[in-house]
């Protein structure tokens, strides 16, 4: 309700987070809702607000730890004067091309001035899932006892 306070609310989150945006009591769910979660594994919106989904990553090659925190989801308004972020131009588009003579190639250099920053204010709500918080690792398979191979927490 906070975010709704200053424009029309998105929820941003993991897939691991939408998923678990689905109400627990069957007999709530519509044929719709149904199709839906069959279709896509999660609800496209949740109470009629969008939910985008933020593509998860893992900071290096080992697939070890996870960028964003699947525990949390930010509700972010938008509106005609309500972006998260903001970019700006100024001025035209300078162009200035160069001739080689040696090997008769030409380099172009475009310049144009441009200005973006991220509106941080008191409208930007978080929600946080405690179950989720705290899973940046991933589970791996540890060689077990005998050859057998059995999933464990790296956490």
């Amino acid at each position: 309700m906070i975010a709704a306070a200053y424009g029309v609310p998105t929820i941003y989150c993991t897939e691991e987070f939408a998923v678990r945006m689905i109400p627990k009591e069957a007999w709530r769910y519509t044929e719709a809702m149904k199709d839906e979660l069959y279709k896509n594994g999660r609800l496209l919106d949740y109470k009629g607000r969008k939910v985008v989904i933020l593509p998860q990553g893992f900071e290096d090659g080992t697939n070890e730890r996870k960028v964003i925190d699947p525990g949390y989801a930010w509700i972010i308004p938008a509106g005609a004067d309500n972006k998260p972020v903001k970019v700006a131009f100024e001025g035209g588009t300078l162009v200035d091309e160069e001739h080689n003579r040696g090997d008769w190639s030409r380099e172009m250099h475009v310049y144009k001035k441009v200005g973006v920053v991220a509106m941080l204010t008191n409208n930007i709500c978080c929600y946080v899932d405690t179950s989720l918080m705290g899973q940046m690792t991933t589970w791996h398979l540890n060689d077990g006892v005998n050859g057998v191979y059995a999933g464990s927490y790296a956490g």
